[in-house]
Order: structure tokens, then sequence, then C-alpha cells
């Protein structure tokens, strides 16, 4: 099938150019170009598609698409060729010499080969195409390109396990937009890219380079980011820094000893409060007894011992049970009350330590609840059992949450601190 368009081209349409008519019929197109001719002009018109982008020594160009059409009926085999192209560089044509068919149009692909003694620049050529008698030229151009690595800041800090952050950004050098595959070398043990590395397009910028470190030994390490595309290679060096985590705050923990003691109504019970220093924490700790039962009293050797930085302290805690408690909160069943015997009441006594240490400043405050159970009136005498620490308030990593507390049972028949 086939069918005749009238058309008309306007006067003021430059005759140097080219046009195009593109026919569509349903899902299919057509494309035909031409130009104006005078009506004694004949012979043949050379015409370029594409201007391809620039390529690195020893690369071949994209293709630049090559076109002839023929004016007025002229029919003839075209011999193409290249002229004013550098030694490294040479043109190659699909067909060399095409047949051109009266009233037709045809092709053939263009590329420029290059060497390795290519140089970074922008080199003008012309396309010939003729038959002997008719010959049409064109003018192009060659453009050789480059790429650069760079990576900002030159130095970055991180802990010797955390992250440090850099910036990655590829140069393209004279139009130079081709793929650059990048690699790293130079990390210490312990050190991993997490982002930014793979196959870069040159010309981006500011590509996030982030490493991870895990337990890196403090130092000063050079690494190094490499680019390839083709037959270059690129690359640039930076400087991770390694530091030790900061120090953990100064802190201290504590224990009671013994764990158990008997005595009767009117007799006293001594433990061993033994301070250890955590993390060069020194200075004083107050020793404090608050809501201490009626009917027993807590003394310490010395309320207020010196503790010194990662070492210890011992002191003194004497509990004298005098009598029974004359008032009881509500009743707390007793976790050992035996058969016959009517549950008692449990009172609070809290030892609270506070440390006023480096500086005046108070940095931590510990507290051990002692509770007192009162039983059914039997004869009297009394058991003592020093527990774990129980910790309320601020604390450091590493120090239990919630320790066992301890309890003073006191009744008619015996008294007891003890630990559940």
């Amino acid at each position: 099938m086939s069918e005749d368009v009238p058309f008309q081209i306007g006067g003021g349409f430059n005759p140097n150019h080219v046009f195009t008519i593109r026919a569509t019929l349903g899902t299919q197109s057509a494309t035909a170009y031409a130009w104006k001719a005078s009506s004694s002009q004949v012979g043949f018109r050379l015409w370029l598609q594409n201007t391809p982008q620039a390529v690195l020594p020893s690369q071949t160009t994209g293709n630049y698409g090559l076109w002839i059409a023929s004016i007025n009926g002229y029919s003839t085999t075209v011999q193409f060729s290249c002229t004013g192209l550098r030694s490294w560089a040479a043109c190659q044509f699909a067909r060399s010499g095409v047949q051109l068919p009266a009233g037709e149009f045809t092709g053939s692909s263009l590329v420029v080969t290059t060497t390795s003694d290519g140089v970074v620049g922008t080199y003008p050529f012309t396309v010939v195409g003729t038959d002997g008698s008719v010959t049409d030229k064109l003018d192009a151009t060659l453009s050789i390109g480059d790429f650069g690595i760079s990576i900002s800041p030159s130095t970055a800090t991180a802990a010797s396990s955390g992250y440090a952050n850099y910036s990655l950004t590829v140069n393209s050098v004279n139009g130079y937009g081709g793929p650059v595959q990048t690699s790293i070398s130079g990390l210490p043990a312990g050190a991993t890219v997490v982002a930014g590395l793979g196959t870069i397009g040159a010309g981006a910028t500011n590509i996030p380079l982030n490493i991870q470190t895990t337990n890196v030994a403090e130092g000063s390490y050079i690494f190094t980011v490499t680019g390839t595309s083709g037959p270059l290679t690129r690359s640039a060096t930076a400087t991770l820094m390694a530091q030790p985590p900061p120090p953990l705050p100064p802190d201290f923990s504590g224990n009671i000893s013994p764990t158990s003691t008997t005595l009767s109504v009117g007799q006293s019970a001594n433990f061993t409060i033994t301070l250890n220093s955590q993390y060069g924490a020194t200075g004083s700790v107050n020793l404090q007894c608050l809501n201490i039962p009626s009917g027993s009293t807590c003394s310490f050797s010395s309320p207020a011992p010196t503790l010194p930085a990662n070492g210890s302290v011992s002191d003194t805690l004497t509990v004298q049970v005098n009598s029974r408690p004359s008032a009881a909160p509500p009743a707390t069943p007793s976790p050992w009350t035996g058969a016959g015997r009517h549950p008692g009441t449990l009172l609070p006594l809290a030892i609270v330590l506070t440390a006023s240490m480096l500086f005046g400043i108070v940095i931590r405050r510990r507290k051990m609840r002692l509770d007192i159970l009162k039983l059914n009136p039997v004869p009297v005498h009394s058991l003592v059992r020093a527990g774990a620490w129980s910790f309320q308030g601020q604390r450091h990593a590493g120090l239990p949450a919630n320790g066992h507390p301890s309890e003073l049972y006191i009744s008619e028949e015996h008294h007891a601190i003890r630990s559940p």
C-alpha cells in the first residue's frame, strides 16, 4: 500500500538544513529525511544523526550515524572517508561505499577508534562522501576525556567502634561521563565500607562514603579509593583516625558480709560493708540508715569512709534490736510463717549510700532496703542475715538494675535481717 501526500516547503526555510517527515499508522511509524534543493541541483547530501560523548584514550566512540540522500533523482555509488584526524585516531564505516538509489536515502554507521596515545581535548575532523563527480563534506568533532577521584574531608575521626563519614566525587574531564568502577584498599582490620563504592558515573559528586569501625586499634590509617574506567585508573587517598572509646563515668559498687547471723532481743549484729571503686571513682561515701523501725538502731564505724580510686574500702554496720516495734504498717505475710502463726507486719529500713566525689559533685547514689516483719508473740530471740544490694536511681551499665532486697524480720520469737 502506498499513497502520495503532497506538501510544500515555505520560502523562509534554510536550504542548508535537513528536515524530517514522520508518518504514523497505528503503533508503527516511519521517518524520512530530506532538504530543499534548487531545480538545477543534482547529486546527494550527507548528514550526521548523532554527536557521541567523549571517550577515553584507546576507546571507540559511539555511532555518529551517517546518512546520504539522493537529490533530484540522482543515483550513484558513494565512497566515505575522514580527514583531519590525529595519528592516534581513525574513522571506521560499516560500509565504506554505498549504492544510492535515485530519489532515496541510505546510511552507514560511523565510529572513531583511538589508541592509548590519545590526549584529552576536542578535535575537529571532516567526513567526506564522493562518487568522483559529486562530493559532499560534513564537519564533526572527536572528544577525548578523562576522570579523577577526590575524597572529602581528607581526614575523619571515628571511635574504635563507630563510623567515619566521607564524600566521594568522580570528576569528569572534558565531558567524559562513562562508568567508573571504584574500590578501596588500606583500611585497618575491623574497618569496612558500608556505603559509597561500586559503579559510579563520571561527573557524580558528593557520594556518601561511610566506613564502619569495629574494635579498630587506635591509630592513623591512610586508605586509597581507586577508580577504573576502560584503560585508565585514578585514585585518591584519605586518612582514618581511630580513637579509643571515651572513658566510662566514675562509679562504685558494694556488698555486705556476713550473709546471716543470730542474736536475741537486746543484742546487736555487725556487718562488713565493702565499697569498690569503678572507673576511677574516688572521694567520700556517706552512709545513712533511713526509716529505722522503733526498737532498733543502726550505726556505722565510719559514716563517711573515703573510697580510693580503683580501690576499695570497708566499714562496719551495727544493727541493734532492743524491742519489738511499737507500730507497724499494714500486714504483709512472712515468707516463713509456720502453722499456727499469724501474719505479721513489714516495716521498711533503708541503708542509703551517697557518693560525694570528684570536685564535690554527687555522682552516684545506692540504696539497700531492709524490711522488718513482726510475727505473733512467742519467746524472743533474733536472727540477722544481710543480703545483696538493691539499687535505685541512676546507674551505670553493668550494675544490676534490681538487686535482691534484704529483709529485717522482727517478732517476739525471733528477729531477722535476711535475703529471700
